[in-house]
């Protein structure tokens, strides 16, 4: 597999709702690409696997009711993978 990129993001939990850092990594193999997470960087063993072919991604927002003003430095996407696995990420814009 060869690393495309890699970096911090930040990940919604499925079942516990809160937001945990994790390190991703972008990767394309013989199936395709996928994102590895791991949770700290350099470790061997990735705690999961987002496989992106056929998969989907679009920019995402806080969730409805939170107290996220508009001017917050996260920005929000959605992957959907290719087994239609909703995955919620998030990414700090030290830029804004």
């Amino acid at each position: 597999m060869a690393t495309v990129c890699s970096g911090w993001l930040q990940k919604r939990g499925h079942l516990r709702k809160n937001w945990t850092a994790r390190y991703f990594v972008l990767e394309v193999g013989p199936n395709g690409p996928e994102l590895l997470y791991y949770k700290k960087q350099g470790e061997t063993q990735a705690k999961g696997a987002i496989p992106l072919r056929n998969g989907t991604f679009k920019m995402g927002s806080p969730e409805p009711g939170s107290s996220a003003e508009a001017n917050s430095p996260w920005l929000y996407f959605d992957v959907e993978a290719s087994t239609k696995t909703n995955y919620p990420l998030r990414y700090e814009n030290i830029m804004k």
